[in-house]
């Protein structure tokens, strides 16, 4: 009688060991099943649990027309309370451009000329009716400035084409 007690003992932990052995080289998703594997959503398009569902939302009508969204017959989805940039203007609008765009190198250039000139412009001009006497001063700034270097350029490039030109003479000779 106490053999048989002794090979049941043997044949579980042989099992018990089978099944650690497995279950050591399964999966993440499958040691946990109530997580579920990792999936791409086609719906959020980002990668998470197939355990977590996302639904998509829609607008009730298209809209072909401007006059249609002022009138009011395209509404918002459900749970969202005003029209989107995309829903108005249509997502071909804004596609491959940057929310915020880098400034150019000339941009940048006067934006520190005119801040460079604003100092020896205020206080020196009156305001208007409709700008206030800092306005005027800005704009009197960025005016000078952008002539600046606009001029700062023209110099640089007359001087790059007489260098041409001189080159061009030698080189023909």
């Amino acid at each position: 009688m106490g053999d048989p007690e002794f090979d049941v003992k043997a044949e579980v932990q042989k099992a018990i060991e089978h099944f650690r052995q497995e279950f050591k080289n399964r999966s993440f998703a499958g040691r946990h099943p109530e997580l579920g594997k990792m999936i791409k959503c086609g719906v959020c398009n980002r990668r998470h649990r197939s355990s977590e569902v996302c639904h998509q939302r829609f607008a009730k009508e298209r809209v072909k027309h401007q006059h249609l969204i002022r009138s009011g017959e395209l509404t918002p989805p459900e749970g969202l309370t005003e029209l989107t940039k995309f829903q108005v203007l249509g997502r071909a609008t804004f596609a491959k451009k940057r929310a915020k765009p880098h400034y150019s190198k000339k941009r940048l250039q006067l934006v520190q000329r005119t801040i460079e000139l604003y100092p020896l412009h205020e206080g020196i001009w009156p305001s208007t009716e409709t700008k206030s006497a800092e306005m005027v001063a800005m704009q009197v700034a960025r005016r000078e400035a952008r002539a600046e270097l606009e001029k700062k350029r023209h110099n640089k490039r007359s001087a790059l084409q007489d260098i041409q030109h001189r080159s061009r003479k030698i080189n023909r000779v």
